[in-house]
């Protein structure tokens, strides 16, 4: 069940999954490391990442920090992520 967050779930999910992915590559971090440092368990980073799970607002902002983005930024880089794998 999703909170509600995303205008287009199954889309907008993948597209944060991927933004996500990329952010957590580019800043150097393992899956592990990341779920470590914000406190979630791996597994519920491997969901996020994959797609089947939208992450909860605690755990948004846990990885936000962790990856040192504000909301703002993240948001930003999500729409980048929509408008480039739009057709």
């Amino acid at each position: 069940m999703t909170s509600g967050l995303l205008v287009h779930p199954e889309r907008d999910q993948l597209t944060f999954a991927t933004a996500l992915t990329t952010l957590r590559k580019s800043r150097g971090y393992s899956a592990r490391r990341l779920s470590l440092a914000a406190g979630l368990s791996e597994s519920y980073v491997g969901k996020v990442e994959s797609g089947r799970m939208e992450p909860s607002f605690r755990a948004f902002c846990a990885i936000a920090h962790v990856l040192q983005l504000n909301a703002r930024e993240i948001h930003f880089l999500v729409l980048r992520e929509c408008m480039a794998s739009q057709p």
